[in-house]
């Protein structure tokens, strides 16, 4: 199985205050500016009252958004891919190589962006995220979200070019099969 939906997100980020368009494009309405639109056109509800103010602030975690009638809601989904050897980390290869647009199922095109990367002699996890929120995150120094890599090395001779790897504030041996830990701390 390549694909696995993961149900359980950081429950920390429907607990801030947010524009109601901001809201709604980061639901997967539509963008911020059609959202916008929506919002002035008086299709959207919060908490039962039409309102017509883009920039009014709403809490996700206790409004109740409406589009039309039907409820909106800003949970983010995460999806776990099991990348395979010679894909590359992008949804547009202009390079001619096989890339993530021939592997996400069309349907979820547009509404989920990888967070990160692999190379593409690499296989292994990879999230994919339908709010670029979550993708920030989860990615920038600031929030110092820990990322493990396992790496099996064939005949690896031990060459690092220093202005290519970033210096680690600490590593250590994680266990017996060769794993070690690196922190790299926020830069």
């Amino acid at each position: 199985m390549r694909w696995c939906l993961i149900t359980k997100v950081v429950a920390a980020m429907s607990s801030h205050s947010v524009r109601l368009d901001k809201f709604l494009a980061d639901a997967g309405v539509a963008s911020r500016s059609m959202s916008a639109g929506l919002v002035r056109s008086g299709r959207v509800r919060v908490d039962g009252t039409v309102v017509r103010a883009a920039a009014r602030k709403i809490s996700p975690s206790s409004s109740r958004v409406e589009l039309d009638g039907n409820g909106i809601t800003e949970l983010p989904v995460l999806l776990a891919y099991n990348k395979p050897l010679d894909v590359v980390s992008t949804m547009r290869d202009n390079h001619g190589r096989a890339d993530l647009s021939r592997v996400v199922p069309a349907s979820w095109r547009g509404k989920f962006h990888p967070v990160g990367r692999l190379d593409a002699d690499t296989t292994g996890l990879l999230l994919f995220s339908s709010r670029g929120d979550l993708t920030q995150r989860l990615l920038h120094p600031k929030h110092a979200v820990e990322k493990e890599y396992v790496a099996d090395c064939e005949d690896a001779r031990g060459c690092c070019e220093e202005d290519a790897v970033p210096t680690p504030r600490r590593c250590w041996r994680s266990n017996d099969a060769g794993m070690v830990s690196c922190d790299y701390g926020s830069s």
